[in-house]
């Protein structure tokens, strides 16, 4: 049984890039379809913080808000690697526990040995690339807003706008991702991260 539930309208939508990182990872979901009708109820709307979908269910964590949920999904499936050092003293009276970048942790265990989880992936290597990884995610928020805009409101009269903005609003993402690697790989770091 899966250990995920997407709760959402029967479409892409907000919830997609999920879907996709989820599926990119090898990890199964189900779905809660949420009909208009239903939506419109009100019952569920007053449920979900913000009042807004798409849900996400982790147990017993209920996530709303998209970037919220890419988040947690990053940080949760992220590659971790052990390292093993040796000390001379015995650790078995000493406990070492420390937050180091977000994601380095050190723990004590029985013996003379010090093991330390490194949290490699899907939301970068350390603190520097994290917070462009949220930069360019907001980036992308922003494109999206553009284009729902587009879509939902005037798309008759606005595409022509859009499409010569689009080019400028691009360049942004360009220039950042010339800065890394000479623009050969990824917008930030050497890996994949959710928001892309």
């Amino acid at each position: 049984m899966p250990e995920y539930t997407i709760i959402y309208f029967n479409v892409r939508g907000r919830c997609e890039a999920a879907r996709i990182l989820l599926a990119d990872q090898g990890l199964e979901w189900k779905e809660e379809i949420v009909t208009f009708d239903t939506w419109l109820q009100g019952d569920l709307k007053a449920k979900a913080v913000f009042g807004q979908l798409p849900g996400f269910k982790d147990g017993d964590l209920t996530l709303y808000q998209s970037n919220a949920i890419l988040r947690h999904l990053a940080r949760k499936h992220g590659k971790f690697f052990v390292v093993q050092f040796f000390f001379l003293f015995p650790t078995s009276s000493l406990w070492l526990f420390f937050l180091f970048f977000y994601f380095f942790v050190v723990v004590r265990t029985p013996g003379f040995n010090l093991i330390i989880f490194v949290f490699l992936g899907l939301y970068g290597k350390e603190p520097n690339d994290q917070s462009c990884i949220d930069m360019m995610n907001d980036g992308v928020e922003d494109l999206r807003i553009k284009y729902l805009q587009l879509i939902y409101k005037n798309y008759e009269e606005g595409k022509d706008d859009y499409i010569k903005n689009l080019s400028a609003d691009l360049k942004h993402f360009e220039s950042f991702l010339s800065q890394n690697n000479n623009g050969k790989g990824f917008l930030v770091g050497n890996e994949v991260w959710f928001g892309q």
